[in-house]
């Protein structure tokens, strides 16, 4: 997905970004996935179906204690350092600071290795980014995204 908007004539630099996905499911639209980090959606109750039921307004009263659990085993987080990582993304809102440098976890470019970011939060370091480099064809203007291919 890619925004483009007249952010610049808003007042407030700070803008927050979340999309539900929905499908047909037999003739009706079903929501199947919040996504403002969108690798965040996998919930670690086991409960996806659950968690895209409910609305971010309340993802830290039902994922703050979880999250910050999951963060502490995994991660070798302390509680406290736990549950303000988790506050990082939770709610589950991209969030875009116009007045910092654009680059997840501040929005997101498209060369943003946003996984390994992401696997270097869950585990506080322990797994560092894999090196990966971006695709070096993309367009400076929509879409974007360069020839496919072959």
């Amino acid at each position: 997905m890619a925004l483009e908007g007249y952010a610049a004539r808003a007042l407030d630099p700070r803008l927050q970004h979340q999309a539900h996905r929905h499908a047909d499911v037999e003739g009706a639209l079903h929501g199947f996935a919040w996504t403002g980090h969108d690798d965040f959606a996998e919930n670690p109750d086991g409960e996806k179906n659950l968690y895209n039921t409910r609305q971010p307004a309340d993802d830290v009263a039902n994922c703050l204690g979880p999250w910050s659990a999951i963060l502490e085993n995994a991660g070798g987080y302390t509680p406290e350092a736990a549950k303000a990582a988790a506050l990082q993304v939770l709610p589950d809102i991209l969030r875009y600071d116009r007045t910092k440098p654009a680059t997840y976890p501040n929005g997101r470019i498209l060369t943003d290795d946003v996984y390994s970011m992401r696997f270097a939060w869950l585990t506080h370091g322990k797994v560092p980014p894999s090196g990966l480099k971006p695709h070096d064809d993309l367009l400076a203007q929509f879409p974007y995204l360069g020839p496919p291919n072959p």
